[in-house]
């Protein structure tokens, strides 16, 4: 049931509050609110300041009052004033404004489209734009993502130095990692390393890069030399090249 007073605001929601809007426009219409009183209800509302059970009695009482002559003419039902109320404390938890409802619905049907059928394409493009400090409830979200990609069978590589660049990136059907990734590496050293590709084994990319020791055990643990052989056996041949001395 949609009170004739309310149809030009609830009609497309099927008479149901859903939208900050809303709050408003049922405040004006039901409960005669004027603009300045239904804003301020709105923000109490949807900033979720009504904390006590005292303050969302005064402010029922008030709506109630509000709505009762329309209640003695016929207009509502003599119990829809409660039962909107209940369903407005609802946006205590919290509700969208209609512009950002209907631009996220938007946007997450066209997430959702890409991540059904493009999804290689999709979580590079998401996990380029993923920081790599971002957490969700105490988990890091770029790891979050990259294990999904793995959960739906897209092998992700390690940000190899013959690969790799400042961006994740697809190589033969696989996500490749960034440089820029790696803890104490910014994009110019990425950028650094990618003019100076190909190299042809790991002495050649020790010599040409110049790599200091701090950078070399980022890169050999991280995963970014795994083309060259088994990471403790580059770590140790890269201490031996630079105790000796040698350079060819």
């Amino acid at each position: 049931y949609i009170p004739e007073c309310l149809k030009p605001y609830l009609g497309d929601t099927y008479g149901l509050p859903i939208y900050q809007e809303h709050i408003m426009q049922i405040a004006m219409a039901a409960a005669g609110f004027d603009k300045a009183a239904a804003y301020k209800f709105m923000k109490l509302i949807y900033k979720g300041k009504l904390h006590t059970q005292a303050e969302k009695d005064e402010w029922r009482a008030k709506f109630v009052a509000g709505c009762r002559p329309k209640v003695e003419s016929g207009e509502l039902p003599a119990d829809y004033p409660d039962q909107i109320f209940d369903q407005i404390l609802a946006f205590l938890g919290y509700g969208f404004c209609a512009s950002h409802a209907k631009a996220y619905s938007k946007y997450s049907a066209v997430d959702l489209w890409l991540k059904a059928y493009y999804p290689l394409e999709y979580m590079c493009a998401n996990l380029t734009v993923t920081p790599r400090s971002k957490e969700k409830k105490g988990v890091p979200v770029l790891a979050q993502r990259v294990a999904f990609c793995r959960a739906i069978g897209i092998e992700v590589l390690p940000p190899l130095v013959e690969l790799a660049g400042t961006e994740w990136r697809i190589h033969e059907g696989r996500l490749v990692a960034p440089l820029s990734n790696l803890n104490g590496f910014g994009a110019d050293e990425a950028r650094k390393i990618e003019g100076l590709r190909p190299f042809a084994d790991l002495k050649d990319f020790v010599s040409r890069t110049g790599i200091p020791e701090s950078r070399f055990d980022k890169l050999c643990f991280g995963g970014a030399l795994d083309s060259f052989g088994e990471r403790e056996f580059l770590f140790n041949w890269f201490r031996w090249w630079r105790k000796t001395g040698r350079r060819s």
